[in-house]
């Protein structure tokens, strides 16, 4: 679904769901010698179900003078994926098979925020500058729905949670013009940039 408007103002949303049925299902037999014959000693089953949602959102406002205009320009993008994996292993000579099920979703952000103005003088003199702050977020908390004791020493593994965020913020500023044959610009950008990565026992910032 998309909504645009003459203010500027954009929206596009997208679902994709695989609930009922799953998008993948694969079967492995194991085989073994048996009185000199081949046998099944073993069967796997994997599924995964998906559920995924997409959504993005644009805003713009511009303001125009005699000798300038401004603009500001706001972006918000989200991506949530709901995965859920279902694992099932049998030996021939058990009775029931070993379960594992897991849910591992998933969500993605971006953000962002951004001011420019521009102006000209009388003279020919161009002024433009401008400010951004994007930030960028990542985050993934697996849940455990189910296990056999079998699986119990693969659950630290699949149940780790991770994140990661990032912010940037900028800014620049510039003066230019033109004499004769000549022609000159003088201009300035900063940006500093914060990330960190968590999980349970981690955490990993930096900045520059």
């Amino acid at each position: 679904m998309a909504i645009s408007s003459p203010g500027g103002t954009n929206v596009f949303l997208f679902s994709q769901r695989e609930l009922e049925l799953p998008s993948s299902q694969t079967d492995y037999q194991l085989s073994g010698l048996s009185g000199g014959q081949n046998s099944i000693a073993a069967s796997t089953r994997l599924e995964e179900k998906l559920s995924s949602v997409l959504a993005n959102l644009n805003a713009r406002y511009e303001l125009k003078a005699l000798n300038g205009r401004a603009s500001v320009d706001a972006d918000y993008a989200a991506y949530i994926d709901n995965t859920l994996v279902e694992s099932q292993y049998q030996y021939r000579t058990e009775a029931t098979p070993s379960t594992l099920a897991t849910f591992f979703p998933l969500r993605v952000e971006l953000r962002s925020l951004k001011g420019d103005f521009e102006a000209k003088t009388k003279s020919g003199i161009a002024f433009e500058a401008g400010l951004k702050v994007a930030q960028a977020q990542i985050s993934t908390l697996p849940e455990l729905l189910g296990s056999s004791p079998s699986f119990e020493a693969l659950i630290p593994n699949l149940t780790t949670p991770f994140s990661y965020e990032e912010e940037v913020k900028a800014g620049y500023v510039s003066v230019s013009g033109a004499r004769k044959i000549l022609t000159w610009r003088v201009g300035l950008r900063v940006e500093h940039t914060n990330t960190q990565v968590r999980t349970n026992t981690l955490l990993i910032p930096r900045d520059y």
